[in-house]
């Protein structure tokens, strides 16, 4: 019995990312997720606007610090959270079952070293180069200044080492691409092969070089935040208008009452999350505001305690519906990724199991073609045939 064939995958199939989206458990792993970057980058921000307004110089230089810490926290929670999503899409689309929450969390776990040291191998890198930049751009002065030349002499050097501080700087951007594209493709890789960090970034900078994954994450890119951002923002948006024009002033009022504790403020990373809430769409690319004005006429009057409820009730639901939009939109991309790498993989004796059994020879078409001839031709009635023709020969 011929062995079972090995699954083949084609361009078309990264279509399916948006339909592998609408799980329930991966809808649950991501807002999970977001929870968490919710909750670590608002006390950051906290602690960075706070020594914002110290005094002390130390302090103020800790606050930047901050800043950049921020960045690698939302780097490294989008990468646990991508890395549990992409386990179970890989789980579907492998195996024919997915993972639920609780299995997806426990795998991130599992590879809490690779998704960790993957960021710094590329980072490293990053600093090295930088490194070397920034010594061939100071080290003509601080030679200058040690041997007691011109100011002349020393600009001459350093125009003659600038060749150096551009491959090394050029280096440095090319290894941030890297990290960047990292962030699309570290997830699926150590979710489907299940390696090292180091395997991961080799295999990023593999693909990286050819094969389209770079060119096709920047599209999924575009579409993630087409699909985020412009429908499942508009379709909000169109909602809460519907709304204001149905219920008029009391929903004016329910709007005015939404606590602001539960609303993204403004300086957090997801403070882009305002799209969702009422009067915030247009508002997108100004200043955080409370309510827009659409929602919010000048001729409202003041809420009373049912606006509150309602206010409290609308907005919690807000949360949860704009929390599972995002969560929706990153499973797509972490879709989207799994399945450009399997798409772009090489090693497919790695990633399907062999063929068990060995597969039969096919026979060649010469000896095909005689055995359909003979089993056509019966031998008995041509030689019955024959015999009475060799007679009337021979008379």
């Amino acid at each position: 019995m011929a062995g079972e064939q090995r699954q083949e995958w084609t361009w078309r199939d990264i279509f399916r990312s948006i339909g592998l989206a609408f799980s329930f458990s991966r809808l649950v792993t991501g807002f999970l997720g977001l929870a968490v970057l919710a909750a670590a980058d608002g006390l950051i921000t906290w602690g960075m606007k706070s020594l914002e307004l110290q005094s002390s110089d130390w302090l103020r230089r800790l606050a930047e610090v901050l800043y950049y810490a921020r960045w690698g926290v939302a780097a490294y929670v989008f990468l646990f959270t991508a890395a549990a999503i992409a386990y179970s899409v890989k789980g579907e689309l492998l195996d024919g079952e997915g993972a639920g929450v609780g299995e997806s969390i426990a795998f991130v776990f599992r590879k809490f070293g690779a998704l960790f040291f993957s960021p710094v191998i590329f980072w490293s890198y990053i600093l090295l180069m930088g490194g070397l930049a920034f010594v061939f751009f100071v080290l003509p002065v601080l030679v200058a200044e040690w041997a007691g030349w011109t100011p002349y002499a020393s600009l001459i050097w350093y125009a003659l080492g600038y060749f150096f501080v551009f491959l090394f700087s050029l280096l440095a951007a090319m290894g941030f691409v890297a990290f960047m594209f990292s962030l699309f493709l570290t997830p699926p890789i150590v979710a489907v092969r299940q390696e090292g960090a180091l395997d991961a970034v080799l295999d990023t900078i593999d693909l990286m070089r050819g094969k389209g994954a770079f060119w096709v994450s920047l599209l999924v890119l575009a579409a993630s935040a087409l699909v985020g951002g412009v429908f499942l923002g508009r379709t909000f948006d169109v909602g809460y208008r519907i709304a204001g024009r149905a219920m008029g002033e009391e929903f004016a009022l329910i709007v005015k009452s939404m606590p602001q504790e539960l609303q993204p403020r403004a300086g957090t990373l997801l403070s882009g999350a305002r799209i969702y809430w009422p009067g915030q769409y247009e508002a997108a690319g100004r200043p955080f505001v409370r309510t827009g004005a659409a929602m919010q006429p000048a001729s409202a009057g003041r809420p009373e305690t049912r606006h509150r409820i309602a206010g409290w009730i609308l907005a919690v639901w807000v949360l949860i519906l704009a929390g599972f939009s995002i969560s929706f939109t990153m499973g797509a991309f972490v879709a989207a990724g799994t399945l450009t790498y399997l798409i772009v993989r090489e090693e497919e004796e790695f990633l399907e199991p062999a063929a068990e059994g060995p597969p039969q020879p096919a026979a060649p078409k010469q000896e095909a073609a005689a055995k359909s001839e003979g089993a056509e031709k019966p031998e008995k009635p041509e030689k019955k045939d024959e015999a009475p023709k060799a007679e009337e020969k021979k008379a």
